[in-house]
């Protein structure tokens, strides 16, 4: 529905016994009245940035799976009123950084947070059920980064605009953190992204690597040499230096391929034909229920890369391309540059 002037739900709609869906994102409702406590059949709700959540007497919407976006800084609703409120919700998007209750939400599996979070993130306070984040804005200090590398079951992770706020703008991935990872995201982090260290044992299910619009980061850790399961590699908008230090580092050991936005406006595309020996192609594990499911997961890392002609076994092959692309590729669109 696209009512820029609509404050609140319209009556009509909560008398819709049978909806599922609703759709406010481009109308900008500030509030969930009583009435909305009538749709007992909603699954899938989601709103522009709404703050006021009020509940009607003895209500719970059990069968709401999604909630997004809701605003807990300066509205009545937070995380601990939703384990009441929404029991059932397995994913939540949110504005502002309260993020007390949710290790309640027992069902959760994809979380986004856009907003600072003012407060390190502690242990336990995240349900060790997640598989999916996205940070937007957040401003996480290091100690939050270690906290989030603890989640026994995080598959994507997704780090956008001022997500960090590290010391010198270094981020480090401590020993065996990270470790049922197997999508990462850099996105637009600029400054707050000039540096990564990952020490041993991190990142040891890692499978895709996006860096895009980091152009202050000039080379990847030496760590990921020895992450056996990392199939696919981009880079979009950031520096040659990046793109070189990966080609150097990665482009020859590694079944994948690297798109670097560089300087001159050319794409390159480091195609490696065959892995070595060795590097194994088992699927991915399950999604998180939001554009990874688990075949989609799996169809990412087994993706078909296309081989440069009379190359030998394990051999790259380095093609550029003038101009921009017009499409990524279905690995690309499926491993999600998007949010």
């Amino acid at each position: 529905m696209n009512a820029p002037y609509l404050k609140e739900i319209p009556s009509f709609m909560t008398e819709l016994p049978n909806l599922q869906t609703l759709d406010l994102r481009k109308s900008p409702v500030v509030s969930l009245t009583n009435d909305f406590w009538k749709m007992q059949q909603l699954r899938h709700l989601f709103l522009s940035r709404c703050g006021e959540v009020l509940q009607g007497r003895g209500t719970v919407m059990s069968n709401l799976q999604t909630l997004s976006f809701v605003h807990v800084s300066v509205a009545s609703f937070s995380p601990s009123r939703g384990t009441t409120l929404f029991p059932n919700v397995k994913k939540l998007a949110v504005y502002g950084g309260n993020l007390y209750g949710c290790n309640k939400l027992e069902r959760l599996r994809t979380l986004k947070i856009v907003g600072n979070i003012y407060k390190a993130i502690q242990p336990k306070i995240l349900p060790s059920c997640l598989t999916k984040l996205t940070l937007r804005n957040t401003r996480l200090r290091q100690d939050s980064v270690d906290t989030l590398g603890r989640l026994p079951n995080l598959l994507i992770l997704k780090l956008f605009d001022d997500s960090l706020s590290t010391y010198d703008g270094i981020l480090v991935f401590g020993k065996r953190s990270f470790l049922q990872l197997q999508v990462l995201h850099f996105v637009e982090l600029g400054f707050s992204l000039s540096g990564w260290c990952v020490e041993s044992g991190a990142l040891q299910s890692l499978q895709n690597l996006l860096f895009r619009g980091c152009r202050h980061l000039s080379s990847i850790p030496d760590e990921l040499k020895h992450v056996t399961t990392l199939r696919h590699v981009k880079t979009m908008w950031c520096s040659d230096t990046l793109a070189e230090d990966i080609s150097r580092k990665l482009g020859k050991d590694v079944d994948f391929s690297i798109s670097a936005w560089v300087g001159k406006q050319e794409y390159f595309e480091i195609v490696c034909v065959d892995p070595p020996l060795g590097r194994g192609r088992d699927s991915a594990g399950a999604g998180d229920g939001d554009g990874h499911s688990e075949a989609s997961v799996r169809a990412m890392t087994t993706g078909a890369v296309r081989p440069a002609r009379g190359r030998r076994r394990g051999s790259s092959a380095v093609k550029p391309v003038r101009g921009p692309r017009r499409r990524e590729s279905s690995m690309w669109a499926m491993a999600g540059v998007t949010e």
